[in-house]
Protein backbone atom coordinates (compact mmCIF):
# COMPACT_ATOMS: atom_id res chain seq x y z
CA UNK A 1 0.00 0.00 0.00
CA UNK A 2 1.00 3.67 -0.18
CA UNK A 3 1.47 3.59 3.58
CA UNK A 4 4.51 1.34 3.34
CA UNK A 5 7.89 3.09 3.36
CA UNK A 6 9.55 0.35 1.29
CA UNK A 7 8.24 -2.47 -0.87
CA UNK A 8 9.52 -4.99 -3.37
CA UNK A 9 7.36 -6.23 -6.23
CA UNK A 10 8.40 -9.40 -8.09
CA UNK A 11 8.17 -8.83 -11.84
CA UNK A 12 5.78 -10.92 -13.90
CA UNK A 13 6.93 -13.47 -16.42
CA UNK A 14 6.64 -12.46 -20.09
CA UNK A 15 3.56 -14.67 -20.49
CA UNK A 16 1.94 -13.12 -17.41
CA UNK A 17 2.81 -9.62 -18.63
CA UNK A 18 1.31 -10.31 -22.07
CA UNK A 19 -1.84 -11.66 -20.44
CA UNK A 20 -2.04 -8.54 -18.28
CA UNK A 21 -1.66 -6.34 -21.36
CA UNK A 22 -4.43 -8.24 -23.15
CA UNK A 23 -6.72 -7.93 -20.10
CA UNK A 24 -5.92 -4.25 -19.85
CA UNK A 25 -6.74 -3.64 -23.53
CA UNK A 26 -10.02 -5.51 -23.20
CA UNK A 27 -10.94 -3.55 -20.08
CA UNK A 28 -10.10 -0.24 -21.73
CA UNK A 29 -12.20 -1.09 -24.80
CA UNK A 30 -15.18 -1.92 -22.60
CA UNK A 31 -14.55 0.57 -19.79
CA UNK A 32 -17.38 2.67 -18.47
CA UNK A 33 -16.23 5.78 -16.67
CA UNK A 34 -18.02 6.09 -13.36
CA UNK A 35 -18.69 9.60 -12.11
CA UNK A 36 -19.47 11.04 -8.74
CA UNK A 37 -19.88 14.49 -7.28
CA UNK A 38 -16.12 15.07 -7.37
CA UNK A 39 -15.90 14.59 -11.15
CA UNK A 40 -14.79 11.02 -11.67
CA UNK A 41 -13.57 7.67 -10.42
CA UNK A 42 -10.78 5.72 -12.12
CA UNK A 43 -10.89 1.94 -12.35
CA UNK A 44 -7.32 0.63 -12.46
CA UNK A 45 -5.12 -2.33 -11.62
CA UNK A 46 -2.81 -2.80 -8.65
CA UNK A 47 0.57 -1.09 -8.54
CA UNK A 48 2.74 -3.85 -10.05
CA UNK A 49 0.12 -4.87 -12.61
CA UNK A 50 -0.24 -1.28 -13.79
CA UNK A 51 3.54 -0.87 -13.85
CA UNK A 52 4.04 -4.01 -15.94
CA UNK A 53 1.31 -3.12 -18.43
CA UNK A 54 2.66 0.41 -18.91
CA UNK A 55 6.29 -0.69 -19.12
CA UNK A 56 5.54 -3.23 -21.85
CA UNK A 57 3.19 -0.89 -23.70
CA UNK A 58 5.93 1.75 -23.91
CA UNK A 59 8.67 -0.80 -24.54
CA UNK A 60 8.44 -2.32 -28.01
CA UNK A 61 11.51 -4.47 -27.43
CA UNK A 62 10.09 -5.93 -24.21
CA UNK A 63 7.05 -7.14 -26.15
CA UNK A 64 9.15 -9.43 -28.36
CA UNK A 65 12.25 -10.24 -26.32
CA UNK A 66 12.87 -13.35 -24.29
CA UNK A 67 13.07 -12.19 -20.69
CA UNK A 68 15.04 -13.95 -17.99
CA UNK A 69 14.75 -12.90 -14.37
CA UNK A 70 17.46 -13.59 -11.83
CA UNK A 71 17.28 -13.18 -8.04
CA UNK A 72 20.45 -11.07 -7.85
CA UNK A 73 22.46 -8.69 -10.00
CA UNK A 74 25.66 -10.69 -10.43
CA UNK A 75 26.98 -10.92 -14.03
CA UNK A 76 24.95 -13.55 -15.83
CA UNK A 77 26.39 -15.68 -18.63
CA UNK A 78 23.99 -17.01 -21.28
CA UNK A 79 25.52 -20.07 -22.98
CA UNK A 80 25.13 -20.96 -26.64
CA UNK A 81 26.98 -22.99 -29.24
CA UNK A 82 27.60 -22.85 -32.96
CA UNK A 83 27.52 -26.29 -34.59
CA UNK A 84 26.22 -25.29 -38.02
CA UNK A 85 29.33 -26.45 -39.89
CA UNK A 86 29.03 -30.04 -38.60
CA UNK A 87 26.77 -32.77 -39.93
CA UNK A 88 26.17 -36.44 -39.27
CA UNK A 89 27.73 -39.14 -41.50
CA UNK A 90 26.44 -42.39 -42.94
CA UNK A 91 27.96 -45.47 -41.44
CA UNK A 92 27.87 -49.25 -41.78
CA UNK A 93 26.94 -51.98 -39.37
CA UNK A 94 29.66 -52.66 -36.83
CA UNK A 95 31.84 -49.71 -37.86
CA UNK A 96 33.41 -47.57 -35.14
CA UNK A 97 32.27 -44.01 -34.60
CA UNK A 98 34.35 -41.47 -36.54
CA UNK A 99 36.37 -38.50 -35.37
CA UNK A 100 35.39 -36.94 -32.07
CA UNK A 101 34.93 -33.17 -31.93
CA UNK A 102 34.42 -30.75 -29.07
CA UNK A 103 31.17 -28.82 -28.86
CA UNK A 104 32.34 -25.21 -29.03
CA UNK A 105 30.36 -23.41 -26.37
CA UNK A 106 30.21 -19.64 -26.32
CA UNK A 107 28.78 -17.35 -23.70
CA UNK A 108 27.33 -13.87 -23.73
CA UNK A 109 27.34 -12.00 -20.45
CA UNK A 110 24.61 -9.69 -19.20
CA UNK A 111 25.01 -7.16 -16.40
CA UNK A 112 22.44 -5.27 -14.35
CA UNK A 113 22.14 -1.60 -15.26
CA UNK A 114 20.22 0.40 -12.68
CA UNK A 115 17.19 2.48 -13.62
CA UNK A 116 15.41 4.93 -11.33
CA UNK A 117 11.96 6.40 -11.81
CA UNK A 118 12.62 9.85 -10.39
CA UNK A 119 10.56 11.11 -7.47
CA UNK A 120 6.82 11.50 -7.83
CA UNK A 121 5.52 13.92 -5.19
CA UNK A 122 1.95 13.70 -3.88
CA UNK A 123 0.39 16.30 -1.61
CA UNK A 124 -1.06 15.44 1.77
CA UNK A 125 -4.47 16.66 0.58
CA UNK A 126 -4.37 14.32 -2.43
CA UNK A 127 -3.53 11.32 -0.27
CA UNK A 128 -6.35 12.24 2.10
CA UNK A 129 -9.12 13.44 -0.17
CA UNK A 130 -8.85 12.34 -3.79
CA UNK A 131 -10.97 9.24 -4.56
CA UNK A 132 -8.45 7.58 -6.88
CA UNK A 133 -6.66 4.24 -6.91
CA UNK A 134 -3.32 5.96 -6.35
CA UNK A 135 -1.17 2.80 -6.22
CA UNK A 136 -2.30 1.95 -9.76
CA UNK A 137 -1.81 5.48 -11.05
CA UNK A 138 1.67 5.72 -9.55
CA UNK A 139 2.52 2.24 -10.83
CA UNK A 140 1.42 3.25 -14.32
CA UNK A 141 3.49 6.44 -14.18
CA UNK A 142 6.58 4.51 -13.10
CA UNK A 143 5.96 1.82 -15.70
CA UNK A 144 5.76 4.42 -18.47
CA UNK A 145 8.99 6.05 -17.30
CA UNK A 146 10.86 2.74 -17.13
CA UNK A 147 9.39 1.61 -20.44
CA UNK A 148 10.40 4.76 -22.31
CA UNK A 149 14.00 4.78 -21.10
CA UNK A 150 14.59 1.04 -21.35
CA UNK A 151 13.20 0.94 -24.87
CA UNK A 152 15.60 3.67 -26.01
CA UNK A 153 18.52 1.71 -24.57
CA UNK A 154 17.26 -1.64 -25.83
CA UNK A 155 16.75 -0.24 -29.33
CA UNK A 156 19.86 1.83 -30.03
CA UNK A 157 22.08 1.42 -26.93
CA UNK A 158 25.80 0.90 -27.57
CA UNK A 159 26.19 -1.93 -25.04
CA UNK A 160 29.09 -0.15 -23.31
CA UNK A 161 27.38 1.76 -20.49
CA UNK A 162 23.97 0.15 -20.83
CA UNK A 163 22.11 -2.51 -22.81
CA UNK A 164 23.04 -3.32 -26.40
CA UNK A 165 20.16 -2.18 -28.59
CA UNK A 166 18.35 -4.58 -30.89
CA UNK A 167 19.21 -2.34 -33.87
CA UNK A 168 22.81 -1.95 -32.73
CA UNK A 169 23.27 -5.70 -32.41
CA UNK A 170 21.50 -6.63 -35.65
CA UNK A 171 23.53 -7.72 -38.68
CA UNK A 172 23.31 -6.01 -42.07
CA UNK A 173 21.01 -7.78 -44.50
CA UNK A 174 22.83 -6.27 -47.45
CA UNK A 175 19.52 -4.76 -48.55
CA UNK A 176 19.54 -1.03 -49.32
CA UNK A 177 16.53 0.81 -50.69
CA UNK A 178 16.72 2.93 -53.84
CA UNK A 179 15.76 6.14 -52.03
CA UNK A 180 15.72 7.64 -48.55
CA UNK A 181 11.96 7.44 -48.01
CA UNK A 182 10.92 4.36 -50.01
CA UNK A 183 10.65 0.64 -49.29
CA UNK A 184 9.53 -1.69 -52.05
CA UNK A 185 7.89 -5.09 -52.32
CA UNK A 186 11.21 -6.50 -53.54
CA UNK A 187 13.14 -4.93 -50.65
CA UNK A 188 11.01 -6.87 -48.18
CA UNK A 189 11.47 -10.13 -50.09
CA UNK A 190 15.25 -9.62 -50.15
CA UNK A 191 15.27 -8.84 -46.42
CA UNK A 192 13.26 -11.96 -45.57
CA UNK A 193 15.52 -14.18 -47.65
CA UNK A 194 18.65 -12.74 -46.04
CA UNK A 195 17.69 -14.80 -42.97
CA UNK A 196 18.64 -18.47 -42.95
CA UNK A 197 15.61 -20.60 -43.97
CA UNK A 198 16.06 -22.69 -40.82
CA UNK A 199 15.55 -19.55 -38.74
CA UNK A 200 12.66 -18.13 -40.77
CA UNK A 201 10.33 -20.84 -39.47
CA UNK A 202 11.10 -20.13 -35.82
CA UNK A 203 8.83 -17.22 -34.99
CA UNK A 204 10.33 -14.45 -37.13
CA UNK A 205 8.74 -11.03 -37.47
CA UNK A 206 9.21 -7.42 -38.54
CA UNK A 207 9.94 -4.40 -36.34
CA UNK A 208 9.72 -0.70 -37.29
CA UNK A 209 8.17 2.59 -36.23
CA UNK A 210 4.93 4.24 -37.33
CA UNK A 211 6.52 6.26 -40.16
CA UNK A 212 7.74 3.05 -41.76
CA UNK A 213 4.37 1.39 -41.13
CA UNK A 214 2.68 4.12 -43.15
CA UNK A 215 4.90 3.29 -46.13
CA UNK A 216 4.39 -0.45 -45.81
CA UNK A 217 0.61 -0.21 -45.46
CA UNK A 218 0.47 1.28 -48.97
CA UNK A 219 2.43 -1.49 -50.68
CA UNK A 220 0.42 -3.58 -53.18
CA UNK A 221 1.16 -6.63 -55.26
CA UNK A 222 0.65 -6.90 -59.03
CA UNK A 223 -3.09 -7.46 -58.49
CA UNK A 224 -3.43 -4.23 -56.47
CA UNK A 225 -3.88 -6.20 -53.25
CA UNK A 226 -2.32 -4.76 -50.11
CA UNK A 227 0.56 -6.77 -48.66
CA UNK A 228 -0.32 -5.65 -45.15
CA UNK A 229 -2.90 -8.01 -43.63
CA UNK A 230 -4.86 -6.49 -40.73
CA UNK A 231 -5.63 -8.82 -37.87
CA UNK A 232 -9.25 -9.47 -37.01
CA UNK A 233 -8.48 -10.79 -33.52
CA UNK A 234 -7.71 -8.64 -30.48
CA UNK A 235 -4.15 -9.11 -29.28
CA UNK A 236 -3.01 -10.76 -32.54
CA UNK A 237 -0.64 -8.56 -34.59
CA UNK A 238 -1.09 -7.60 -38.23
CA UNK A 239 1.10 -9.46 -40.73
CA UNK A 240 3.14 -8.95 -43.89
CA UNK A 241 3.87 -12.11 -45.88
CA UNK A 242 2.35 -13.97 -42.89
CA UNK A 243 5.03 -12.57 -40.55
CA UNK A 244 3.79 -10.47 -37.57
CA UNK A 245 4.58 -6.77 -37.43
CA UNK A 246 5.82 -5.16 -34.22
CA UNK A 247 5.99 -1.43 -33.51
CA UNK A 248 9.01 0.19 -31.91
CA UNK A 249 8.67 3.95 -31.70
CA UNK A 250 12.36 4.43 -30.94
CA UNK A 251 13.47 3.01 -34.28
CA UNK A 252 14.62 5.49 -36.93
CA UNK A 253 12.34 7.21 -39.41
CA UNK A 254 13.11 6.41 -43.06
CA UNK A 255 15.95 8.78 -44.03
CA UNK A 256 19.22 8.43 -45.92
CA UNK A 257 21.44 5.80 -44.32
CA UNK A 258 19.14 4.87 -41.42
CA UNK A 259 18.39 1.32 -40.26
CA UNK A 260 14.64 1.67 -40.51
CA UNK A 261 13.38 -1.92 -40.46
CA UNK A 262 14.31 -5.18 -38.74
CA UNK A 263 13.38 -8.74 -39.64
CA UNK A 264 14.25 -12.01 -37.99
CA UNK A 265 13.87 -14.05 -34.84
CA UNK A 266 13.18 -11.08 -32.59
CA UNK A 267 13.22 -13.13 -29.39
CA UNK A 268 16.92 -13.71 -30.04
CA UNK A 269 17.10 -10.39 -28.22
CA UNK A 270 17.46 -11.38 -24.57
CA UNK A 271 16.55 -9.18 -21.62
CA UNK A 272 17.95 -9.91 -18.19
CA UNK A 273 16.00 -8.39 -15.31
CA UNK A 274 16.85 -8.59 -11.63
CA UNK A 275 13.75 -10.03 -10.03
CA UNK A 276 12.04 -7.18 -8.14
CA UNK A 277 11.05 -3.57 -8.58
CA UNK A 278 12.04 -1.71 -5.43
CA UNK A 279 9.59 1.01 -4.44
CA UNK A 280 10.02 3.54 -1.62
CA UNK A 281 7.90 6.12 0.17
CA UNK A 282 9.75 9.15 1.57
CA UNK A 283 7.66 10.94 4.20
CA UNK A 284 10.26 13.34 5.61
CA UNK A 285 12.12 14.41 2.45
CA UNK A 286 9.39 16.83 1.32
CA UNK A 287 7.86 17.56 4.73
CA UNK A 288 8.34 21.32 4.33
CA UNK A 289 5.98 21.15 1.33
CA UNK A 290 3.67 18.71 3.13
CA UNK A 291 4.18 16.22 0.34
CA UNK A 292 5.14 12.56 0.20
CA UNK A 293 7.66 11.31 -2.35
CA UNK A 294 7.42 7.98 -4.14
CA UNK A 295 10.24 6.42 -6.17
CA UNK A 296 11.17 3.08 -7.72
CA UNK A 297 14.26 1.28 -9.00
CA UNK A 298 14.90 -1.71 -11.22
CA UNK A 299 17.93 -3.35 -12.85
CA UNK A 300 18.11 -4.76 -16.37
CA UNK A 301 20.37 -5.47 -19.34
CA UNK A 302 19.84 -6.73 -22.87
CA UNK A 303 21.45 -7.80 -26.12
CA UNK A 304 21.15 -10.14 -29.09
CA UNK A 305 22.26 -13.73 -28.57
CA UNK A 306 23.93 -14.71 -31.85
CA UNK A 307 25.72 -18.07 -31.69
CA UNK A 308 26.49 -18.03 -35.40
CA UNK A 309 29.99 -17.05 -36.50
CA UNK A 310 28.80 -15.95 -39.92
CA UNK A 311 26.60 -13.05 -41.03
CA UNK A 312 24.48 -15.54 -42.97
CA UNK A 313 23.41 -17.21 -39.72
CA UNK A 314 22.52 -14.02 -37.84
CA UNK A 315 19.04 -14.22 -36.26
CA UNK A 316 18.08 -10.55 -36.80
CA UNK A 317 18.96 -8.33 -39.77
CA UNK A 318 18.23 -4.77 -40.80
CA UNK A 319 17.33 -2.90 -43.96
CA UNK A 320 19.20 0.32 -44.80
CA UNK A 321 17.57 3.34 -46.42
CA UNK A 322 19.35 4.56 -49.54
CA UNK A 323 20.40 8.13 -50.31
Amino acid sequence: TLGESEAKFPLLSRAQARAAIARHKNEVLGLTRQTDGGGGMFISETFIGALEVAMHAYGGVLQVAEILRTPNGNPFAWPSFDDESTQATRTKEGKAVGTATDLAFQKTSWGAHKYESGVLKVTYETLRDVPLDLPSLIGRAFGERFGRKQNVDMTTGDGANGPQGIVTGATSSGVTTAAAATITFDNLIDLIHSIDPAIRGMGCGFMFNDAVAKILRKLKDGESRYLWQPSVLAGVPDTIFTYPVNYNYNMADPAAGTKSLLFGKLDAYKVRQVGAVRSYRADELYLAEEKVGFMAFLEADGGILNPSKSAAGAPIKYLTQGA
